[in-house]
């Protein structure tokens, strides 16, 4: 790498430490105050006092310990952004999901079984949230944009759109129907509306979200709007192009499909795709 890149790089990251230490400090405390809670409620303790100012420390201490023990660690994020192990940062969220299943079938008190899954949802979030960033800062380490061999703008083609779209409407619908059958037959079912409507709300924005993608020699750089990856070639099967999009073929999720309007060098991009990718058809039209 270039001293100019490595300084960007640098200049970069130097600007995300304080952020990614108020997050991962958030987290930490959150995750130990909804753990606490839950077992203050489960060992039957019901004075709001006392579960308020258990749950006020809990987030402080958990906030402090979190953020100090990062600053120990050298270069902890992009340590966890390379880790495969880095999805254990949630184990707190399954530790309180687990419980609150177990709480729910022995037909423990309702307002334990809710606190318990508000618990696990409020957890949940922040925690993709610490993995998020700290895969972004170790793309953004490993893989400097400026080594690239060709970028494009990846907005979705238009099929892929349609059914973004016609999923998140969906998902929206289903979660009024949830809060209008909670309120009816009185059930805590609103307590997984926000999470619900969260998904159907991402999959409205990725409808409408241009990215962009950049081919390194490893694989695929992607930037979003607030975060980056980076997807080895092993992981996908192929590639397809066609007169409308370009589709990066995945053996088991969704695949890439980017509208073939929105790329500016359409055959540089295929080919550097294709020095990496077998081709699973061109059906580009020639004049």
């Amino acid at each position: 790498m270039s001293n100019t890149s490595t300084e960007a790089v640098q200049s970069a990251d130097s600007g995300t430490d304080s952020a990614f230490l108020l997050v991962a400090g958030g987290y930490t405390g959150t995750a130990l105050t909804g753990i606490l809670v839950f077992v203050l409620l489960v060992a039957g303790t019901t004075d709001t006092v006392i579960i308020g100012a258990s749950g006020a420390a809990a987030f402080v201490v958990g906030a402090v310990l979190g953020a100090v023990s990062i600053t120990q660690i050298r270069e902890a994020p992009e340590r966890l952004g390379r880790a495969r192990s880095r999805y254990v940062v949630v184990a707190p969220s399954l530790v309180l999901g687990a419980g609150t299943a177990l709480a729910w079938l022995l037909g423990w008190d309702s307002s334990t079984v809710a606190t318990g899954v508000f618990a696990t949802l409020l957890t949940v979030s922040p925690g993709f949230l610490v993995i998020m960033m700290a895969r972004t800062r170790y793309v953004r380490a490993r893989y400097p944009s400026v080594d690239a061999v060709v970028g494009w703008e990846a907005a979705p083609s238009t099929i892929a759109k349609r059914r973004r779209m016609a999923l998140g409407v969906f998902v929206l619908a289903g979660t009024g129907l949830l809060l209008v059958v909670g309120v009816v037959l009185s059930v805590s079912y609103h307590i997984v509306a926000p999470a619900l409507g969260g998904v159907g709300g991402s999959l409205l924005g990725m409808s409408v979200r241009t990215d962009r993608f950049r081919v390194h020699e490893g694989g695929v750089e992607i930037e979003h709007p607030a975060a980056k990856r980076f997807i080895p070639w092993q992981r996908f099967d192929g590639y397809r192009v066609n007169e409308d999009e370009l589709r990066l073929v995945h053996p088991w999720r969704l695949d890439h499909r980017h509208d073939v309007g929105r790329i500016d060098d359409l055959d540089a991009v295929v080919d550097a795709v294709d020095d990496h990718l077998p081709c699973l058809g061109d059906e580009r039209t020639t004049a």
